[in-house]
């Protein structure tokens, strides 16, 4: 919650921008392929592109280490040069040893993990070295470390997540949709839904329709916006009802980082709202075999679309039928259970900032 709370106003407006910019696209103000509506959109997607730094930043405020450093030993997780090194046909080798081709744009994780290792190095150095030097040692060490280990190792947890959950699908059918729809606040937290990509394109190029991550999607979007509109709604502190009203907004654009940083995850009562009615609505459409049948559209309140399946009306009325339960289910019980005053040190703190 500390390393988020800086970096709300900042996602908040990315997100707004991009839910402007859908909005605008889909009542056909403006065309999606202009390069006006392109630039606008690279200006919202740079502050989610380069979340790691900003991350890194706040995370070495937190922890009081070299906030400078820690930034640039993460910044080569995303460094278009070292990505095009890694991915390359002969790939790349540091101090003999391999590393991965990870593309570490928008994660969450690896910096995190980048920032506490330059923070236990840096401690490390002030007793061994001078500061002139420090900078150099911290570099040598945490930058290794991340690179070879921290970087594939948070993107490995997603990745066997991941696995985890398909085999539960396998054995367990729609409570996996269900358990990946509860889950989904945590995951894209810390970054770990994007290992469902490869599952879900697979999904589409070998069985023409994706039942699993795009539901947990489309429930979780939903959930978000619902649960947000009832904080904006209930809540008397004027900072706070803005993020959430923008928040949600963003979210049923499918949008849901500003909600999930800005109120989800520094309010639990609203967490667990979320969870609960994702969860029941994904585990709804799980049982009914919902399919998405659009690849690269994000699910939403708006994008629900994307569930017309042809020769199976009912799959549009049961997609639609789960959007409700998660929208009104995390409204409901966000509106019941969400309360100001533990959270109102926290928004007027936001306000004066």
């Amino acid at each position: 919650m500390a390393i988020f709370y800086p970096l709300i106003p900042a996602m908040a407006g990315a997100g707004i921008l991009k839910s402007l910019l859908v909005l605008g696209s889909m009542l056909g103000l403006f065309s999606a392929s202009s390069t006006t509506y392109t630039i606008l959109g690279y200006i919202s997607d740079a502050v989610f592109y380069f979340l790691p730094l900003l991350i890194a930043f706040t995370a070495a405020d937190k922890l009081k280490c070299d906030k400078i450093v820690t930034v640039c030993a993460t910044s080569i997780l995303i460094l278009p040069n070292m990505t095009a090194l890694v991915s390359s046909e002969t790939g790349a080798t540091l101090f003999g040893f391999t590393v991965k081709s990870i593309n570490y744009a928008t994660q969450v994780f690896p910096a995190i993990l980048c920032a506490l290792c330059c923070c236990v190095v840096e401690r490390f150095a002030n007793r061994i070295v001078s500061k002139v030097l420090k900078v150099i040692f911290a570099f040598i060490v945490s930058v290794p470390v991340t690179v070879l280990i921290l970087g594939p190792l948070a993107h490995s947890i997603g990745g066997y997540l991941a696995s985890f959950l398909v085999w539960f699908q396998v054995h367990l059918g729609f409570l996996s949709v269900g358990i990946l729809s509860a889950t989904l606040p945590l995951l894209v937290a810390t970054g770990m839904h994007k290992s469902f990509n490869p599952i879900t394109i697979n999904n589409f190029t070998t069985l023409g329709y994706d039942p699993l991550y795009t539901l947990a999607t489309l429930a979780h979007n939903c959930a978000e916006c619902g649960a947000n509109l009832a904080v904006g709604l209930k809540s008397k502190n004027p900072a706070l009802k803005n993020i959430a009203l923008s928040g949600s907004l963003s979210a049923s654009l499918g949008i849901t980082e500003p909600a999930l940083y800005g109120v989800t995850l520094t309010h639990k009562s609203v967490l667990y709202s979320i969870m609960a009615a994702s969860g029941l609505a994904g585990a709804f459409m799980g049982a009914m075999q919902v399919k998405d049948c659009v690849l690269g559209v994000t699910p939403s309140v708006f994008n629900f679309i994307c569930f017309t399946q042809e020769g199976n009306p009912r799959n549009l009325i049961y997609a639609i039928i789960g959007l409700l339960i998660s929208t009104v289910g995390s409204f409901i019980l966000s509106f019941i259970f969400f309360h100001d005053k533990k959270d109102l040190a926290k928004s007027e703190d936001l306000n004066s900032k």
